[in-house]
C-alpha cells in the first residue's frame, strides 16, 4: 500500500484557485521555497512554475 501513496509524486501539481500572478508567486514562494527576486517578470513566474512542474491553469494568458 505504500506504493500506491507515492504513486502521484511525478503528476504536476494543480493550483485551480490561482487566477493571478501575485498568487502564483506568492504559491511558489511559500510551498516552494522559490526567492522573490527570482520571480521578478512575469515569465520568470511561469518558468519557474514549469520547472517544479507546478500548473496555474486559471491564470489569464495576457499575463504572460
Amino acid at each position: 500500500e505504500a506504493e500506491a501513496a507515492n504513486k502521484g509524486t511525478n503528476e504536476p501539481k494543480v493550483y485551480a484557485l490561482v487566477k493571478t500572478l501575485q498568487d502564483a508567486k506568492a504559491v511558489l514562494i511559500s510551498d516552494f521555497g522559490v526567492k522573490v527576486n527570482a520571480l521578478a517578470k512575469p515569465a520568470n513566474i511561469r518558468k519557474k512554475a514549469a520547472e517544479l512542474g507546478v500548473e496555474f491553469p486559471n491564470l489569464p494568458a495576457d499575463e504572460a
